[in-house]
């Protein structure tokens, strides 16, 4: 069982997600935005990060440099999507 954080701003988006991780047992936990993911990473470790790449304040890539730079671990464990076309990687 890995301990997954799942980062979306849309509601329907994350609980799907984190609703099948827990059914093939995994142990999701759910981040809104760059902030409280940053402040769930802060607070315990995870074995993998999935985040939107489309995140409002931050963008995913953004949230992808702050995790680099305070646990480099996870940079491995962290993957990115999206399901827009607009998204911007800087």
């Amino acid at each position: 069982m890995a301990r997954i954080l799942v980062v979306d701003p849309e509601h329907d988006v994350r609980t799907l997600i984190a609703d099948l991780l827990a059914d093939v047992g995994h142990e999701p936990h759910c981040a809104v935005n760059d902030a409280e993911a940053l402040a769930r990473l802060e607070q315990s470790g995870f074995d993998l990060v999935l985040s939107d790449l489309t995140l409002p304040a931050i963008e995913g890539i953004g949230l992808y440099w702050e995790i680099a730079r305070r646990w480099p671990r996870l940079v491995s464990r962290l993957v990115c999507v999206t399901g827009t076309i607009d998204a911007r990687v800087h």
